[in-house]
């Protein structure tokens, strides 16, 4: 079959060319379509629970995403002018239609008690100018203490704007809006903005700018990690068009399929251009050597196909089984990454047993490569490798095996993190502003629960009572709100302001009743964010400091314990929120973790079983790559990189790319075997693929190292591994597994 493919790819090489390109023209028209996707929410399943709960709050009550404006000043915020600002912006978010209620000081109401009744007034309804009129703002804030922590901080030195956005809202647009609001009142305050839609903003700009950035800079080490190993332009240009092509055909066809680019997602092009690059080197490699034994170009290409075609198709297909058992993921996001780069691969494979034979058909071949030229660095490393390893068999093998164990100490230390604040360094506008809101102003993690009954009956009011005073419990909890929070207020005030009746009143009718008392005063818009009008939903919502995942999940899953223990109408409470969606999509990340490392390791096992026909062979195969990973993830917990979206793809990777240097060892070795003793086999075959194993390993590894220089932090701790292990892969293969095979005896 190879064979037939290499006669006719050099026997008419020009309709080779133009099949492929039209192929790949079409794939490419699909590139207009991309669209960049920052909304987080948009990486869990549709039928996540925590998923349609919170549509259904979104349906509800316009909107549960917020934004929030931190706003600081020295020595407090009690003062005219930065109490101007904030209502200045307050009165500007109020007349944008993308926002469904704002909270700020300029806004929130005290319940007061009278002879006739309720009084409902706001705090600040006009911006206080006298110093007494100030000190008496303060007073009726501190001693009413309602919003204390969530929009005064208790030392008074921050005050917070909240703004709740409308469902279906164009987050990047707000963001602009708002941050051109904020900018005319800055200095001498400091404002800062955070909460999910400005996370999701900068994400998506972010991916934008990585995109911009990583492809040209990924294309240009390439090509100088390429043209030091071959010296020629021909071993420049073409591996590097091969991968462009795969690459282009792969990004096409997303945008045909209407797929966006995520936060992983953005990496897939510098993947993709690692493994197209790979391949493509193998057949350069091996030509350049062929054309120095046979002298002709049509017969040095068809023994390189001979030769190498098998190993790169071999290759493809596992390095496809590996990114195609992502595919197997419930969290959607990894299940496209893994398919569309197992399409990518695809095409990779395709071009490189097709396009890059017929180009080197139809090119002169550099004079350079007709001359024999003195040994080099790299061949006598490898002849000393070839040497060394027969010799030293036993000590090489046990010694990955000794790594392998000392790295596993290290696997159970990796933490899952999933929260996007942690994506971004720590000195970012953004770490900052979430750092001031959580030290100041109750956190900026949402929690919310969504009750759904009589909501006025004293059982739903004490459940949600119930549900925030077992929250406050925790230290991360900095505020919770509800309608229980109101009920209360108005029982107290109704009764002289006796600290004892904050409670919730016993019977229905009592709720009503105050409920109806403080809209004679007040208005009924007040309750909008907590109750519906119908008085059927409702919902109670905690602000959580950003802390890890791990701290989080910790508290969602208590929350919802506590409600099945302790509420025996369970189904009508509904938990969702910021909090919830990050345990969740760490639960599935971790389930897809583990399925996919599974499946792709026993079906390249039973894929080089076939192929080679040794069960001892596929065992083999697969050692480098076990290894690799278990260093790999040993290493994340010594150095305590969390595991998050971007750090989740790593394992495919790693066998994705890293079985292709066994494959292409064992495709070697089994020609070799053939004409010679195991032990000379194996120094014949680390000699003649070391070089091109070399080759494909240190631009894979210079490539992914171009995701350092990526906005995002798991991004670069990605390309930092990926570059190391790819190394450590491709020594395995020319060292354990050669020392395994001689070990074996495996034929």
């Amino acid at each position: 079959m190879i064979r037939k493919i290499a006669e006719a790819v050099t026997d008419h090489p020009k309709l080779i060319i133009i099949s492929i390109l039209i192929i790949v023209a079409f794939l490419a028209s699909g590139i207009p379509k991309i669209r960049i996707e920052e909304n987080i929410k948009e990486m869990l399943p549709q039928d996540i629970p925590s998923r349609q709960t919170l549509n259904k709050l979104d349906d509800i009550f316009g909107g549960s995403d917020v934004i929030l404006i931190a706003i600081s000043a020295e020595p407090d915020i009690f003062n005219s002018r930065t109490l101007g600002k904030v209502k200045a912006m307050t009165d500007s978010l109020e007349m944008m239609p993308s926002f469904t209620k704002v909270t700020s000081l300029s806004t929130i109401k005290q319940i007061k008690g009278m002879e006739w009744g309720l009084e409902v007034t706001q705090f600040m309804e006009e911006v206080p100018q006298s110093s007494k009129e100030i000190e008496q703002l303060r007073e009726r804030l501190y001693e009413d203490s309602t919003y204390l922590g969530q929009v005064v901080s208790y030392d008074g030195t921050h005050t917070a704007v909240i703004a709740v956005v409308a469902e279906d809202t164009d987050t990047n647009l707000i963001y602009k809006e708002v941050s051109e609001l904020v900018e005319k009142f800055q200095s001498p305050e400091s404002i800062h903005l955070s909460g999910t839609p400005v996370i999701m903003s900068i994400v998506g700009s972010k991916i934008k700018n990585d995109l911009r950035r990583l492809i040209p800079f990924v294309i240009a080490v390439v090509c100088i990690i390429m043209y030091l190993c071959f010296g020629t332009l021909t071993g420049m240009i073409i591996p590097l068009l091969a991968a462009l092509l795969s690459t282009v055909s792969m990004i096409g066809l997303m945008g045909h399929m209407g797929k966006p680019f995520m936060v992983v997602n953005n990496i897939m092009p510098v993947v993709l251009i690692a493994v197209g690059v790979s391949y493509a080197i193998h057949i350069i490699a091996g030509f350049y050597d062929e054309i120095l034994i046979t002298g002709d170009k049509r017969e040095a290409l068809l023994r390189t196909i001979d030769h190498v075609g098998t190993p790169v198709a071999l290759a493809g297909l596992t390095t496809i089984v590996g990114f195609a058992t992502m595919m197997t993921a419930p969290l959607t996001i990894l299940a496209e990454f893994g398919a569309f780069l197992a399409f990518g691969v695809f095409m990779a494979s395709l071009i490189t047993l097709t396009l890059v034979p017929a180009i080197l058909t139809l090119l002169p071949v550099p004079k350079r490569k007709l001359q024999v030229v003195k040994t080099g660095l790299i061949d006598r490393f490898l002849n000393t490798i070839s040497k060394t390893v027969p010799r030293w068999r036993k000590s090489f093998f046990f010694s990955g095996i000794i790594l392998m164990i000392i790295f596993a100490f290290g696997l159970p230390k990796p933490q899952m993190d999933m929260n996007p604040i942690t994506f971004f360094p720590h000195d970012s506008e953004i770490r900052q502003a979430d750092r001031e809101v959580n030290e100041h102003l109750g956190g900026s993690v949402n929690l919310n629960l969504l009750f759904k009954g009589n909501i006025q009956s004293p059982e739903i009011i004490e459940a949600m009572d119930d549900i925030q005073q077992f929250l406050e419990k925790f230290p991360e909890t900095g505020s919770s709100f509800s309608l229980a929070t109101i009920v209360k207020k108005i029982n107290r005030v109704m009764n002289d302001d006796n600290p004892a009746f904050e409670v919730v009143p016993e019977t229905e009718s009592a709720i009503a009743q105050s409920l109806l008392m403080y809209s004679m005063s007040g208005s009924p818009e007040d309750f909008e964010q907590f109750v519906d009008n119908s008085y059927e939903n409702a919902q109670v919502v905690a602000r959580l400091k950003s802390v890890s995942t791990k701290r989080t999940s910790k508290i969602a899953n208590a929350v919802e314990k506590y409600c099945r223990e302790n509420f025996k109408d369970m189904e009508k409470i509904e938990i969702t929120g910021m909090v919830v969606f990050l345990k969740d999509m760490a639960d599935l990340i971790i389930i897809s973790q583990i399925r996919s490392l599974l499946i792709s390791v026993v079906l390249i096992s039973l894929i080089a079983w076939i192929i080679y026909r040794s069960g001892v062979i596929g065992i083999l195969a697969i050692i480098p790559v076990v290894i690799t990973v278990f260093i790999n993830f040993g290493l994340m917990g010594y150095f305590g990189i969390a595991l998050s979206t971007p750090t989740a793809v790593i394992s495919s990777i790693i066998i994705g790319i890293g079985i292709d240097f066994s494959f292409h060892f064992l495709s070697r070795y089994k020609l070799e075997l053939q004409r010679s003793s195991t032990i000379e086999a194996i120094r014949t075959t680390i000699k003649r693929v070391g070089k091109p194993i070399l080759y494909d390993a240190l631009p894979t590894a210079c490539g992914f190292l171009v995701l350092l220089t990526s906005g995002f932090l798991p991004v670069r701790y990605l390309g930092a591994l990926i570059a190391m292990t790819m190394m450590i892969c491709a020594m395995g293969a020319l060292t354990i597994l050669a020392s395994a095979l001689i070990i074996t005896r495996a034929k």
